[in-house]
Parts: C-alpha cells; structure tokens; sequence
C-alpha cells in the first residue's frame, strides 16, 4: 500500500514492521508491563517519532494520530544515500517515515 507522505500511527507501524521484522526480538513483540495492549517496539517506535518531530524530519503539525515526513526527512534520507526508489522500496511509501 502507498500512504502517498503521511498515514495514520498504525499504518506507518504495519508498514515499519514488514521491513524490520527480521531485526524484531521476541523481546521487541512482549507486551509492556504497564498496559499489556502495547508491544514494546512499537512504543520505541513512538518514542522516536518524538525525535524525529523535533530533528524537523517529521511534521509537527499533521492531525493528531497522522505521522507525516517532511521534505528536510527527504533531504536527510537522500542525503545518507537513499533514491527515490529505495524511498518507496524501504517503507512501501511515497515516501514517509
């Protein structure tokens, strides 16, 4: 699926996932202690979105709920070597993370 820049918390998840998967511990899938509804790693996940708002490569102002990237996260992405395809291809995005 393409979220075409943006998607909503959950779908930028799901899409994360399929990439990482293989890296992902049996740890990372563990609920948290404090609210066993939320797996760890997508808590890291929103932990760094958080860091990713304020380095300004993600939107700080989309509707709540949506993560959007902004074009200094394209910039930074092409930058460390990333090309447009491997944009789409990373995230099956266009792009977004």
């Amino acid at each position: 699926s393409k979220l075409n820049g943006s998607g909503s918390r959950q779908d930028v998840l799901n899409e994360v996932q399929k990439i990482i998967k293989d890296r992902l511990t049996e740890y990372d899938y563990e609920p948290l202690p404090s609210n066993p509804k939320i797996i760890r790693w997508e808590t890291t996940a929103s932990f760094e979105r958080h860091e990713m708002v304020r380095d300004g490569l993600i939107s700080s102002d989309s509707p709540r709920g949506i993560w959007e990237i902004t074009q200094v996260g394209k910039d930074y992405l092409r930058k460390y070597g990333y090309t447009v395809k491997d944009l789409d291809d990373l995230l099956n995005l266009n792009y977004y993370l």
